[in-house]
């Protein structure tokens, strides 16, 4: 007997990063997100941090972050700290893909020209680039075959 598998929704996309408050920051300014929460790792799981988060007494305590979540419409993402100093290696994420309204795919692109991010492909409705994190996104006005 076949098995069927039905996916409802994208729960979240994880992303390594090193250094979490500048990466938090990118991510609301650019993609207009909205803070969730934040953790940190205890033991086999995670301490829910209150918020009155503050990142330089994070930093003064030794008390950082390790994840991050942030969400705008269906896309959440969690923010997870390497640590000052790691070093990413190649990762298994090839690129997120999330569609946008013509408004925004024209702003974004055009945000993505001045601040000089790399462009990797680019289409009269789609746009791939790399973050400052080095993660490929695509912008797109169509369906995930736009390239």
């Amino acid at each position: 007997e076949e098995r069927r598998v039905a996916i409802r929704d994208v729960n979240h996309i994880a992303l390594r990063v090193t250094d979490l408050e500048k990466a938090e920051r990118f991510y609301q300014e650019f993609f207009g997100m909205e803070l969730l929460g934040r953790a940190r790792r205890a033991g086999d799981g995670y301490q829910v941090l209150n918020g009155s988060y503050s990142w330089d007494e994070a930093i003064r305590t030794g008390q950082d972050a390790d994840v991050t979540f942030l969400r705008n419409g269906p896309l959440t993402i969690a923010l997870q700290r390497l640590g000052r100093g790691a070093r990413l290696e190649r990762t298994l994420l090839d690129h997120i893909s999330i569609r946008v309204d013509a408004t925004t795919f024209t702003n974004l692109k055009g945000t993505i020209l001045m601040r000089s991010y790399e462009v990797l492909a680019s289409a009269e409705t789609a746009l791939l680039f790399r973050d400052p994190f080095g993660i490929a996104w695509e912008i797109t006005l169509q369906s995930p075959q736009a390239f």
